[in-house]
This record gives structure tokens, C-alpha cells and sequence, in this order.
């Protein structure tokens, strides 16, 4: 739920990130936009009091840009028509996390997410417009955060992880007019385990594996699907990854981050599976994370993409402040 890293052994945690959702906010096919690499480096952490969960509030604020020139068909070809997207996001969180009750070594939380998405497509050969609209869809959930699992002594720290019951809520703007919404039309169900494992006192790995359960949009994209359809985006898995070192002194980390989205079934128009539409996309690269205090800290990500079926195909950059209270 909340990120930290460095833990300084095991005393100072340091808040980084409770990220829910939406790396990639636009819709250019039927999934509904999730978290492909906004989470990454000590995911599974939370910012610790003598070894446990630190209660309180967080605020994390994040800043997305999203840049594909090709969008990519069933076999993984290029679509024609060299369509252009851009996308620029801002997404405000605030989290929560109980005092008590404190349970089996840890606590819950809850949680919102709210995005701003701005839209630019240039369309190649016709096939592609965007809203200009920008309020994107909630995402609300009730975490369990673990506390730090030591190993030999209380000065080396272990595992941390988290479970997490996400639900994507259809609040933003929708117009099916518009090939790319910054809100789906439907309610998605996104849960999701991260961990965060320390591999001795410099590498520390990160990861958070999501399920995707997708509600009907009785108002799909109507050049499309005509005036009528019912079209419902198969279920899907995404997992986003990584591994940091330590470049100094539990306050600079750097690495690689990736994520991988995989849908597993076939959306279905108004009952009936729809062949050949399963969304793929891998995307890797570079990362760090920055402790500015001991209650403030920095991440930075930048991701490439490749491997991408029925999606669009492009660079992603990711940045994350957060702040414990």
C-alpha cells in the first residue's frame, strides 16, 4: 500500500509509493487502464515505526507521459496509418492506515485515487480521435500491510508485502463517440499482492502481481461497434517488476523496472467471444528512487515497450512524490 525503501537496517522507513492504478490512463481497445509500471522500486515496503507499519496518512503525487507512433494489431504488426498518441496524467492519491486493530503482524488501510488525463491523437488514417475531456475513473481499496520481517538479527531486514482489494470505479468522463476516454465505462475489479524481498544489505527486489475482472460497457466506442453492442474486455493478469542496488548509503537506489500485461480471454460483443482480440504488451528500462527526508521521497521510472498485441506500442515516463504525515 505504502512504498519505502533504505529502511536503514530496519528503523527509518522512508514512505514511497501506495500506487493503485493507471501508468496509462487512455483506452484505444477494450481493457481499461491499470498500472503497467507505476509501481516499482519497494513496493511491497510501508514506511516503519520500530519495525512495524506507520499509521497515519499518506499523499502521493504522480506525473505520467505516454508517447506511442504505432499501435499494434493481433500478430504484433503495425497497424497502418501511423496514428500518434500522447499522454500527460496527474494522479492525486491519499491513503490511510489504521492505528488498531494491529493483525497477525500488520494493519489495514484504505485508499483513493483520482487521475487528470490529457489526450492528444492524431489520427493517421482516420481510425483514431480522443476526448478532450480529462476527469479520469476512482480507484478505491482496502489494503492489509504486513510489518518487516527480520532475519538473524533486528537490524536486517527481509520481506514486507501487502494485499490489496482495488476497484476501479466509473466516474470519469465518457463520451462513446471518442475511440480514447479518459473513464472505461464499466467497473473493473483489480486486485493485487506486492512484495518487496532485501537480497542482503545493497539489492533489494520489488514486485506487484495483479487480476483483472472487467463489467460490461453497454456504451462502447460506437464508430466500432455500431449503436446497440455490449462489448466486455476479457479477463487479465499484469505484473510489474524490478531490481534496485544500493548506490549510497540507503538513500540513492537505481535499477531495472518492467511490467507485463497479458489479457487471458477474449472480449466478448454482446455475449459472444470476439477472436483474436487478447491485449499483450512487455515494457522494461531504467529506474531510481531518491530519499529526500525521512518522510519524503522521489521515483523515477522510464519504460519501453515491446512484445505489444492490440495495444498501442510506446515509451512511458513515471514520476512519484510522496509524503508521510
Amino acid at each position: 500500500m505504502v512504498n519505502a525503501f533504505a529502511l536503514n537496517r530496519a528503523r527509518a522507513g522512508l514512505v514511497l509509493v501506495y500506487l493503485l492504478a493507471a501508468a496509462h490512463p487512455a483506452r484505444a481497445f477494450d481493457e481499461p487502464s491499470v498500472n503497467l509500471g507505476a509501481s516499482s522500486f519497494f513496493d511491497g515496503t510501508a514506511a516503519l515505526k520500530n519495525g512495524e507499519a506507520d499509521p497515519g496518512f499518506y499523499f502521493n503525487q504522480y506525473g505520467q507521459w505516454y508517447t506511442a507512433h504505432r499501435f499494434n494489431d493481433a500478430q504484433g504488426h503495425a497497424i497502418p496509418g501511423t496514428p500518434r498518441l500522447e499522454v500527460a496524467t496527474s494522479l492525486t492519491q491519499l491513503i490511510y492506515l489504521m492505528d488498531k486493530p494491529h493483525v497477525l503482524g500488520g494493519r489495514f488501510g484504505f485508499d483513493a485515487l483520482i487521475p487528470v488525463v490529457g489526450l492528444d491523437a492524431r489520427p493517421g488514417d482516420g481510425f483514431l480521435n480522443a476526448s478532450p475531456n480529462v476527469l479520469g475513473d476512482l480507484t478505491a481499496g482496502l489494503a492489509y500491510q504486513s510489518d518487516l520481517i527480520m532475519y538473524g538479527s533486528t537490524t536486517n531486514p527481509l520481506f514486507m508485502h501487502r494485499i490489496d482489494l482495488d476497484v476501479i470505479v466509473p466516474t470519469g468522463h465518457y463520451d462513446r463517440n471518442y475511440a480514447l476516454n479518459p473513464g472505461a465505462n464499466f467497473l473493473s475489479f483489480n486486485p493485487y499482492w506486492a512484495g518487496t524481498l532485501f537480497l542482503g544489505s545493497k539489492v533489494v527486489s520489488s514486485w506487484r502481481l495483479h487480476y483483472l475482472w472487467n463489467d460490461v460497457n453497454n456504451q462502447p466506442y460506437i464508430a466500432q461497434y455500431g449503436p446497440n453492442a455490449r462489448v466486455q474486455a476479457g479477463q487479465a493478469v499484469h505484473l510489474n517488476f524490478d531490481l534496485a542496488y544500493d548506490l549510497y548509503d540507503h538513500r540513492l537506489y537505481a535499477g531495472m523496472n518492467s511490467y507485463y500485461f497479458k489479457q487471458l480471454n477474449e472480449s466478448q460483443i454482446n455475449g459472444i467471444s470476439a477472436a483474436g482480440t487478447e491485449e499483450r504488451v512487455f515494457g522494461i528500462g531504467p529506474g531510481a528512487a531518491f530519499r529526500i527526508s525521512e518522510k519524503a521521497n522521489l521515483l523515477l521510472n522510464v519504460y519501453f515497450e515491446t512484445a505489444v498485441e492490440n495495444r498501442p506500442s510506446g515509451t512511458r515516463l513515471n514520476a512519484v512524490f510522496a509524503y508521510h504525515f
